[in-house]
């Protein structure tokens, strides 16, 4: 069994200003300090030059937390921050967020005192859940989404999983460097998660409240959830052995 020893969280940002200050200052303000390894703010490739500016002011002001700056390069997001973590990272957990203040903060400190509950888990976060929720959703997308989220459930014969699409989670830092994961938009978000499930991680889901996005447009529209069912399949039926990038490694 693994032990929770701190977290290297990893906002993604594009075009937040203020959400991302009040996101990096509310998690430093929610957490020990303790707790927190570092914070890297990971920027999108076409991120704007005002939210880049906060980011690189975010590094310098804050005291007690170290706080950095990555700009992603390429479309394959993920893949490159697995890198970044495995090269500069020495956390035993790691938490992916957005600084577009959805999900209210207290959740994400509530996903790691679950973490040093069961560090061998993957936690995530359910709108579905009794306490969980969808402000401002249509409701014809949210009936395709609960019919989605039945496909997965079934599909992975996983009756904890309610939500295999709310994409902050936090899993241990070692199995999500060795991922080999092979998406390359909004859908690696699902990818990484169906992957850690297909190893064996244990899931505890955590509700939570969807709220509208405060500041910035969503990248992810409505036309781009249809390549969620590529990764859906594809990790369901690969070999476990090469859902890692060490081939015949097992971590889970």
């Amino acid at each position: 069994m693994r032990e929770f020893k701190d977290v290297v969280i990893v906002i993604l940002a594009h075009d937040e200003v203020k959400s991302l200050r009040e996101t990096v200052e509310g998690l430093v303000s929610l957490c020990s300090v303790d707790d927190l390894e570092q914070i890297i703010i990971f920027l999108a490739p076409n991120a704007t030059p005002e939210c880049s500016a906060m980011a690189q002011t975010l590094s310098e002001d804050l005291q007690g937390v170290r706080v950095r700056v990555v700009k992603q390069i390429k479309r394959i997001g993920l893949r490159e921050m697995q890198d970044v973590l495995a090269a500069q990272s020495n956390a035993s957990h790691a938490m992916f967020i957005s600084s577009d203040l959805e999900i209210p903060l207290p959740t994400f400190a509530q996903m790691i005192t679950e973490s040093k509950h069961n560090p061998d888990a993957l936690i995530s976060l359910s709108r579905w859940k009794k306490g969980g929720g969808f402000n401002d959703y249509p409701k014809w997308q949210l009936l395709l989404h609960y019919i989605f989220q039945k496909i997965v459930r079934v599909l992975y014969q996983n009756r904890k999983l309610t939500d295999a699409t709310a994409g902050y989670t936090m899993m241990p830092n070692d199995i999500l460097v060795n991922l080999n994961l092979r998406e390359t938009n909004l859908s690696i978000m699902l990818e990484y998660k169906l992957c850690s499930l297909r190893l064996g991680l244990p899931l505890v889901e955590l509700p939570a409240q969807y709220q509208t996005r405060k500041e910035g447009q969503s990248a992810n529209s409505f036309l781009q959830k249809f390549n969620y069912f590529l990764p859906l399949f594809r990790v369901r039926f690969t070999p476990k052995n090469q859902l890692l990038r060490e081939k015949g490694a097992e971590h889970a």
